[in-house]
């Protein structure tokens, strides 16, 4: 396998998910984004969240990390989002980078992705605590 080849495969695989605890409530699986969005990883994506769709449980996405974002990850998400609110399904954002945030803001996504206003703190949903 190319040093490419493992470049292209390492870059679509999820990250590991953390716990989030968020007080009051049951704990919440948390979908940890990469840093890099590009188009080449929105299949990637798509498989991963895939994985989260049907979860009845409450679900943290954490995308602070996010620095590069297209249009096709975006979507990607909205769909994702949208299928989950669809079916009743709790989704709240643990943590939102500003790359993130801006390209949302950007293409209109900030409803569909459940974004508060751009001035708002960075945990528009709730306050959580991370635990190890």
């Amino acid at each position: 396998m190319s040093d490419v080849t493992a470049l292209k495969i390492a870059a679509i695989r999820p990250l590991p998910r953390r716990t989030v605890r968020n007080p009051g409530t049951d704990f919440l699986d948390t979908v940890t984004l990469q840093s890099d969005l590009g188009i080449e990883s929105s299949a990637g994506l798509k498989d991963m969240l895939a994985a989260h769709v049907d979860v009845d449980a409450p679900i943290a996405v954490d995308g602070a990390g996010v620095q590069r974002v297209h249009t096709a990850s975006l979507q990607v998400l909205a769909a994702w989002w949208q299928a989950r609110t669809l079916h009743a399904r709790e989704t709240r954002w643990a943590d939102i980078g500003e790359p993130l945030r801006a390209a949302a803001r950007t293409l209109s996504l900030e409803p569909a992705l459940a974004i508060a206003d751009a001035d708002a703190p960075a945990h528009p949903t709730s306050s959580m605590e991370r635990t190890p």
